[in-house]
């Protein structure tokens, strides 16, 4: 199974993330969107949230919090880990601009 994996802050969403998303989603069987949320982002997270289950109906859309004990790289860490448990792979291509 090809997975993808997006990690972006998405402020905003414009064709650049959309074209990235388009082009992981063709040549991924899984798509996961992950958007880096801060307390003090001028769009809100569930807006965002919105707009990339809108435009990748099929992603798994998740956030890592600014404002968390664990680091960035913490949090994806384990985002990673409960998405490999759940489909059965740890086997991810990272897309980024």
């Amino acid at each position: 199974m090809k997975i993808g994996l997006i990690v972006g802050k998405f402020l905003p969403l414009h064709n650049g993330s959309l074209t990235i998303c388009k082009v992981a989603g063709t040549l991924s069987t899984k798509l996961i969107i992950v958007i880096i949320n801060s307390p003090n982002d001028i769009i809100p997270i569930e807006l965002r949230i919105k707009w990339l289950k809108q435009e990748n109906p099929h992603a798994i859309v998740k956030q890592l919090l600014g404002k968390s004990a664990l680091s960035a790289q913490e949090q994806l860490k384990v985002i990673l880990h409960n998405i490999s448990k759940k489909l059965g792979s740890n086997n991810f291509h990272l897309f980024s601009s």
